[in-house]
């Protein structure tokens, strides 16, 4: 990934946060002269079980995916007396979900044989669990750098935590947290209810009586 970029961008910074043994043997698959770079780049870190993204200060930034049930909440949203939060909407839709996602990995370059492995939504509370009321929906993804079925199995149950989150997009409006980062994990407190939630985008006004919105995904409920 960090030869891939700073082909084009020589002065560029690549920080690598991943935890554990992150760099392993690399399958060798080629891609043609022009195509998309950041393309190739994004599927190494897929791959890898991790995601690379530009950071406020211009350095490119490989994390492990943030996952809502395993890692703590850096912050509590909740409402009422002493709480921070302000507003909050919540919109559901069918466009671009899926309950289920199979992987495949299939690469020439390095003679190995096909391989593949499938995840889908198997929580009874879930709005998409499969076989439900959402139905069957299945997404179907591909690499030729995913040599086993551990690597597509890892890819599968990533790419499902992403499939099923549009199913449910929350924005929230809370005073102002600069420490926040996009990837943190934050609790939103309702009456009645804890849900969790990655964070990821947010928008930190300039002025006192800005607006300092986040736009959440993966939501969870939390034990109370």
């Amino acid at each position: 990934m960090t030869n891939l970029i700073q082909q084009t961008m020589p002065s560029a910074a690549v920080v690598n946060l991943t935890v554990g043994a992150r760099n392993p043997a690399c399958a060798v698959v080629d891609w043609d002269a022009g195509t998309d770079r950041w393309d190739a780049v994004t599927q190494i870190a897929t791959a890898m079980q991790a995601e690379i993204f530009c950071d406020v200060l211009g350095h490119f930034v490989i994390t492990d995916v943030p996952n809502v049930i395993t890692s703590p909440a850096v912050w509590d949203v909740a409402e009422g007396e002493g709480g921070s939060l302000i507003a909050s909407g919540r919109q559901m839709s069918r466009n671009a979900v899926y309950n289920a996602v199979v992987a495949s990995g299939e690469n020439t370059a390095s003679n190995a044989p096909p391989v593949s492995a499938f995840a889908r939504d198997t929580d009874p509370l879930s709005p998409t669990r499969w076989g439900g009321p959402f139905g069957k929906v299945t997404k179907s993804i591909s690499s030729g750098l995913w040599l086993s079925t551990a690597a597509c199995q890892a890819a599968a149950n990533a790419a499902l935590f992403d499939a099923i989150a549009p199913n449910i997009q929350t924005t929230v409006e809370s005073l102002p947290n600069p420490a926040l980062e996009a990837g943190d994990v934050i609790r939103v407190s309702h009456v009645g209810r804890k849900e969790l939630y990655v964070l990821q985008s947010l928008s930190i006004p300039l002025t006192a009586t800005g607006d300092f919105t986040m736009t959440l995904r993966g939501g969870k409920e939390d034990s109370p």
